[in-house]
């Protein structure tokens, strides 16, 4: 599963896959916002995921998003954002990412 990000003019952080691109619109499936909230707990703020569009229901069709409304195309999510994202929309509890020495 490709995990891709984009950013709308509005200022929201979408996270989805099989993303694909025409000449008007980008379709998205699964899409989920990027929220930051505060934990119930501990006051600190998290990171978490959002349902989006918020008022929508959930769909498997892919979510269409004009151009227009883009403000940075779709790139190749971060490697522990996909994960999450992966562990969210799958419900699948997945092991921590290995660390990676770079040699250099």
């Amino acid at each position: 599963m490709k995990v891709m990000a984009l950013k709308l003019i509005g200022g929201e952080e979408i996270i989805g896959h099989e993303v694909l691109i025409d000449d008007i619109f980008v379709n998205i499936l699964q899409p989920v916002v990027m929220q930051h909230v505060r934990h119930p707990s501990t006051s600190e703020m998290i990171q978490g995921f959002g349902d989006w569009p918020g008022l929508a229901e959930p769909s498997c069709e892919p979510r269409r998003i004009r151009l227009s409304a883009v403000a940075v195309m779709p790139l190749p999510a971060h490697e522990e954002l996909a994960r999450q994202y992966i562990s969210n929309v799958t419900g699948l509890d997945l092991p921590q990412a290995t660390t990676k020495i770079l040699l250099g």
